[in-house]
């Protein structure tokens, strides 16, 4: 008898049908190892894998979700490969009516495929038919999951608006929704986004709200991520310290973790933030690590980009130009990127690697290219309308928030109309009416001061508090505007501090932030009260005068430079720093009728100033 059911075993076929019971307990074991992948993605994928022999081919909806559940866990371990596999098989099994509920999942991770290639164009499409697909299933986890996605997507291509009204849709349906989840990513999107916008203290806040979210989930990917995002947000903040903290906090979570990517991730954050910091040669060592590692093009970009400026401060001037067009390959191999800030930036880099080969004429080329389309990125992405459009969305995020506790105050009133007596009804919603009035009014007076506080900030620097670059641009734009080459005088100065690194290098960031200011009280001593005076970027500042010919100008650039080398700034320990700058004069004239031309030759004055010795004045003389 035991050799026949030994035979019987052996004739049967391996993937014998299941049985309804078979079928459903399976399917409820996929649905929850999906919270077993957010806990620790490493064990909920061996989970996963483990159940690959117990779905025969045939049993098409099991398989599907299979697929579904080891691209989720492959995304979360970086495993792109394996990952983008995942959604092939994924999509052979969907058919061509994407009749499965999962249809709008598999299509959101085929998009961001797409993301990560940089093919941001195709991206949007595809979430385009993604939402199409999750709002005829009545899907609105998934309308969350793909809302923020493309949010991201969007402002990855430097698309903040319609980012944001996105990602506004999203927190709508996630509030409505009550999932810690959602509620999370939708705010480490907003961390991204508002990161990108440089208003860096509401991208920590929301970072700092998706941590929490997350940390009381148990979710460790996503804290590391959500660590990895305030890491960058204080990078880019110049935070430094505390950047170094989060992005060791971020490799420290998954120490175990065999990913490359994620390796790369956290070698390329301390690379970056070391550069940032002054720290090259800590930045050189991170950088070769982060290089010699398999990464995304453009994050490779910047890294060759940090490398350039490190060797080239070392003098290893061949080594640096040799990152340069390592870094121009990086950008050739994604196309989208061309034209963005982060491709721009490596204009600036090159003019000064060419000036160290002793190539001045090109190098004042380049940087003139550089110039002309920074300003022109500048008046394209115009930062006042961006901070009214972000007090915009954070009035109307407080609005839904007053809308829901109405909502629950109405419900309290229905209860009390079946308790009280009319009068005392009619007494409670006399009184709930103030109290919204009020509360009406206090939010317009607190959205107007706002409105005042953002538009305050987008006109100066919040370190020298001098105009900012924005303003003064537009400030010379009008000058020159009604201006008449031949009878307006118009006079720039474009000012810069010598040596600057060194001094932060040596008395530190705090030190340097009081030279700045001190660079801003002397040289506003000076001016008349008819003249601008800005911090355009750094250690680099804009003197507008108008109605000033070629000597005067010339006067005030020289007392300008003799008053700051004659100052000191006192430090608590008993030194002092002294310090000096180099200033670049350019007039309106015939041949220099608009604000660019201005600015550059100015700032080709200034290269000629530096390249001459430092601590001078130098005009601006056309090349014969």
């Amino acid at each position: 008898m035991a050799v026949l059911a030994l035979l019987i075993a052996w004739a049967m076929p391996s993937d014998a049908a299941l049985s309804d019971g078979e079928r459903a307990g399976i399917s409820k074991q996929l649905s929850a190892v999906e919270q077993s992948i957010y806990m620790d993605p490493v064990r909920g994928y061996a989970q996963v894998m483990a159940m690959d022999a117990r779905i025969p081919a045939e049993e098409t909806a099991l398989r599907l979700e299979w697929y579904l559940r080891r691209a989720q866990a492959e995304n979360l371990l970086y495993r792109y490969d394996e990952f983008e596999h995942s959604i092939d098989a994924a999509e052979k099994l969907l058919g061509p009516d994407n009749g499965s509920a999962l249809a709008a999942w598999v299509h959101m991770y085929r998009c961001v495929i797409m993301q990560r290639a940089a093919r941001y164009g195709d991206a949007d499409t595809c979430f385009d038919a993604a939402l199409d697909i999750a709002r005829r299933h009545g899907d609105g986890r998934a309308e969350v999951y793909i809302l923020q996605e493309r949010a991201y997507s969007d402002s990855l291509d430097e698309r903040f608006s319609p980012a944001l009204d996105e990602l506004l849709v999203a927190y709508r349906l996630a509030i409505q929704s009550e999932d810690p989840f959602l509620l999370g990513i939708v705010e480490e999107t907003y961390g991204a986004v508002y990161g990108y916008l440089e208003d860096y203290a509401k991208s920590i806040e929301h970072y700092s709200t998706a941590l929490e979210l997350y940390r009381k989930l148990g979710y460790r990917t996503f804290i590391a991520e959500a660590l990895y995002g305030l890491a960058s947000t204080y990078r880019y903040q110049g935070n430094y310290d505390e950047a170094l903290s989060h992005y060791l906090q971020f490799r420290d979570v998954f120490r175990d973790n065999e990913s490359v990517h994620f390796k790369f991730l956290a070698e390329y954050g301390l690379g970056m933030t070391y550069a940032q910091s002054g720290d090259c040669p800590r930045s050189l060592e991170a950088i070769a690590r982060a290089v010699a590692l398999d990464g995304p093009a453009d994050y490779k970009a910047e890294l060759y980009k940090k490398q350039a400026g490190c060797l080239l401060s070392d003098g290893r001037v061949a080594d640096a130009r040799t990152a340069v067009e390592r870094a121009r390959e990086m950008y050739g191999r994604t196309p989208d990127l061309s034209g963005t800030s982060w491709e721009l930036e490596l204009q600036k880099i090159d003019a000064q690697v060419t000036a160290a080969e002793g190539r001045y004429r090109q190098a004042y080329a380049i940087l003139g290219r550089f110039h002309e389309e920074y300003a022109k990125r500048q008046e394209a992405t115009d930062a006042e309308q961006l901070a009214q459009l972000r007090a915009g969305l954070e009035s109307r995020r407080k609005d839904m928030e007053i809308a829901r506790m109405r909502e629950r105050n109405e419900k309290d009133a229905i209860e009390l109309h079946r308790q009280r007596q009319k009068m005392e009804l009619q007494s409670y919603v006399s009184l709930l009416w103030i109290a919204l009035v009020i509360l009406a009014l206090l939010f317009v007076l607190w959205q107007r001061r706002t409105a005042r506080r953002f538009r305050e900030l987008s006109l100066r620097d919040p370190l020298t508090r001098l105009y900012n670059r924005r303003h003064v641009f537009a400030l010379l734009r009008e000058l020159a505007g009604r201006s008449v080459p031949g009878k307006t005088e118009l006079s720039v100065i474009v000012m810069d501090i010598d040596d600057f690194k060194r001094i932060n290098d040596l008395y530190g960031h705090a030190a340097g932030d009081r030279v700045l200011r001190t660079l801003a009280e002397v040289s506003a001593g000076i001016l008349r009260q008819s003249d601008t005076l800005a911090r355009i970027g750094g250690e680099e500042f804009l003197i507008v005068l108008p109605r000033e010919g070629r000597d005067e100008t010339l006067v005030v650039a020289e007392r300008i430079r003799a008053a700051v080398e004659d100052a000191r700034v006192p430090l608590s320990d008993g030194r002092e720093i002294r310090f000096t700058v180099s200033l670049g004069v350019a007039r309106y004239s015939p041949e220099c009728v608009d604000a660019e031309s201005l600015f550059t030759n100015a700032d080709h004055a200034l290269y000629a100033a530096k390249a001459a010795g430092k601590n001078r004045v130098e005009e601006y003389r056309p090349q014969s």
